[in-house]
């Protein structure tokens, strides 16, 4: 191959393509040759598919079809790659699984050719590095086009494929001839975002980019592309702009919203995902971000409203529609989405992120259409399967996390055992107070609330079992912002217009608490992880606290659905 070089300048080899193994470069041939063992072949890759009748168009196309390095197109072919001295194993396709536009496309020579695109999806998915026999057993083979798929050498397929011919021994190969062709199929990352597009099982195509949600182009803008300067193999030294260049530039991609939700861009990753149709996306997209609306008034949130709004309500969407396939126990059971934890399930009576029989009739994963992707597949539903509990969950303040400690307040913090309504024994912890100086009067503040309604509730514990239960008076500010004594729903409220419920505490005692007569708070705006906490709720008990002989357990903000 070296007759190939000799009309190379150096500045050219330094780009000399990812995908070739042309060079003499001593690094070059260290990080991708492989002996061959085994039995003495005859003729190159090249040369045996050269005598094969039936390989004649297979053969145009490597030969009209030029290599790339990154963008720029080299003055080698492919053909040129099956006749070097690397060590391959080729998968010919069958050329009548291939459509004579396509056949076109392949083999054309003219100017306007889509050499990289031909490359990539047709040539190099039918080309893997080194030595691919098939056995008896099944393995992941990972193609030139980085595409994975599972050769089974016990049913004689390559993504279920069927071989025709098989192990057939070449100088510097070996080559395989199929009864179709490997289909290139873009991975969920890809198809999602738009950069690459395959029909679905009722040959349609989704468009999840310029949707009015634009997930696709959402989930893309959180993606970084960086050279792999470990895994490359560097070059000369640019002399006119001193930086390095490379011979073999490995590439990584990374996204900080898929490390949150899944790897769906890596190709020999496994997912389940479940879309809704287009339309179904759009007016849900509309419908959730009513819940992610930011106080219009505060001028520190104003810059950044619209920002936290469409990524919150994204984020929202996304939460339970990918399943990392190989993490399912007993999927025809029940899956469970990327976002499951283990220790939420065991803080949360409320099983977030499961799913029960999903291929059964009317479950998560019984679908109008499908799309098989190189790393997994799409369902396609024509409702939006999820409810607003997802992302609209009860807010908790933990009484011990707050600070009331005060010169007539003091707390003291213990951990107590109770029933639950199932009657199963937990531990909590809770706060008593000691004071004799004064009524209680206790203020918190609350993080990450929704536009929408709340009801309040406050969780007591009695202290001693034995005491005689007894009615406490409690009462509630609920501000916005510092003393505004403004509710979100516009609503005036001043101290004098304080109502008291009364309660016997009990074991354990939720208290609804609350103004307005169905005890419902309609909040205007939310502040969901926007920094701002101004919800302020303040707990008025006119019982000195050493008379009241109840610990407090925390505070409750949980949604209204209607």
């Amino acid at each position: 191959m070296n007759k190939y070089f000799k009309l190379i300048t150096k500045s050219v080899l330094a780009f000399v393509s990812l995908i070739s193994v042309v060079s003499c470069n001593d690094a070059w041939n260290d990080h991708y040759s492989v002996n061959s063992d085994g039995d003495e072949a005859v003729a190159s890759l090249g040369q045996t598919l050269a005598s094969i009748p039936e390989a004649g168009k297979f053969v145009d196309a490597l030969k009209s079809t030029y290599m790339f390095n990154g963008t720029k197109q080299l003055s080698l072919t492919y053909w040129d790659l099956l006749n070097d001295n690397q060590f391959l194993t080729v998968w010919l396709p069958d050329p009548a699984s291939i459509t004579d536009e396509e056949w076109d496309e392949y083999t054309s020579t003219d100017e306007d050719k889509d050499h990289k695109k031909v490359g990539t999806e047709f040539i190099l998915n039918h080309i893997a590095r080194f030595s691919h026999p098939v056995g008896d057993t099944k393995k992941r083979i990972k193609m030139m086009s980085n595409k994975t798929y599972e050769s089974r050498g016990d049913n004689k397929t390559i993504d279920g494929i069927n071989y025709k011919d098989k192990n057939i021994r070449c100088t510097n190969g070996i080559l395989h001839s199929l009864t179709g062709r490997i289909v290139y199929r873009p991975n969920l990352y890809d198809y999602i975002t738009g950069a690459s597009t395959i029909k679905s099982a009722k040959g349609k195509v989704y468009n999840y980019r310029s949707r009015n949600g634009e997930i696709g182009k959402w989930l893309a803008q959180f993606t970084k592309k960086e050279i792999d300067e470990e895994r490359s193999i560097k070059g000369d030294i640019n002399e006119e702009t001193g930086e390095v260049e490379y011979i073999d530039s490995v590439m990584t991609r990374s996204n900080a919203v898929l490390k949150k939700f899944g790897y769906i861009d890596v190709e020999d990753s496994s997912y389940i995902v479940v879309l809704p149709e287009e339309r179904i996306w759009d007016s849900v997209y509309n419908a959730v971000k009513y819940y992610f609306d930011y106080d219009a008034t505060d001028i520190k949130l104003v810059p950044v409203a619209d920002s936290l709004q469409k990524y919150w309500t994204n984020d929202a969407m996304l939460t339970d529609i990918f399943f990392n396939k190989n993490s399912q126990k007993h999927i025809l059971d029940s899956v469970t989405s990327t976002q499951f934890s283990k220790s939420e399930r065991f803080r949360e009576k409320y099983p977030y992120h499961v799913f029960q029989k999903p291929y059964a009739e009317g479950g998560l994963f019984d679908c109008v259409d499908s799309i098989k992707c190189s790393n997994g597949v799409i369902y396609i539903k024509d409702s939006w399967p999820y409810s607003d509990s997802v992302f609209r969950r009860t807010i908790k303040v933990e009484a011990e996390d707050e600070i009331f400690a005060t010169e007539k307040i003091k707390t003291k913090r213990k951990n107590l055992r109770y029933y639950d309504k199932d009657s199963v024994i937990r531990t909590t912890r809770a706060i008593e107070f000691f004071s004799t100086e004064t009524k209680l009067e206790l203020n918190f503040s609350v993080k990450n609330t929704l536009r929408g309604k709340y009801r309040i509730k406050a969780v007591f514990f009695k202290v001693d079992k034995q005491a005689t239960a007894q009615n406490v008076n409690f009462s509630v500010d609920f501000l916005w912002g510092s003393g505004s004594k403004q509710l979100w729903n516009g609503n005036q409220k001043g101290s004098s217009k304080k109502r008291s419920y009364s309660v016997g505490l009990k074991d354990a005692d939720t208290v609804i608490i609350g103004q307005t007569n169905d005890k419902v708070y309609d909040f205007g705006c939310g502040n969901y992880e926007s920094g701002s906490s101004k919800v302020r709720i303040n707990l008025i008990c006119p019982t000195k606290a050493n008379e009241l002989h109840a610990c407090l357990d925390c505070i409750l903000l949980e949604p209204v659905f209607d």
